[in-house]
């Protein structure tokens, strides 16, 4: 999950800044003027994510979050711009596959070994 938000903030946003996802960005009603610095904020809040996944991938939360924005993003993407969810490659797929992916992750978050919870003594025998 991390490398899908890495990966979709760097380059499709931020290095080949998609035509794609550029038509999106109008079709949502953002000015010819600022499509550029919207595919840039896009593309660098989707590696901060990247990182926040990171940093913080053995709680809960983040992956409750991801979960949110992906439901949130596909419903955008439905109003604004319905044209994409037929596509071969397209937000329904994507956005479904990321929210799976996270539901599994915030299932198992709490049980994930961690060098926090570890036993430095032997447990007491009753």
């Amino acid at each position: 999950m991390i490398l899908v938000f890495a990966y979709h903030g760097i380059v499709p946003k931020l290095w080949l800044r998609d035509a794609g996802e550029q038509a999106m960005l109008r079709a949502g009603g953002v000015p010819e003027g600022r499509v550029h610095q919207a595919l840039i904020a896009m593309g660098m809040a989707e590696l901060a994510w990247a990182f926040v996944l990171l940093a913080f991938g053995s709680r809960a939360w983040p992956y409750l979050m991801t979960i949110v924005g992906m439901f949130a993003a596909l419903v955008m993407v439905g109003i604004q711009s319905p044209a994409y969810l037929g596509q071969a490659f397209n937000p329904v797929t994507l956005n479904l596959g990321v929210a799976s992916l996270a539901g599994i992750a915030w299932m198992h978050a709490n049980n994930l070994p961690s060098a926090r919870r570890c036993l430095r003594r032997k447990p007491k025998e009753s």
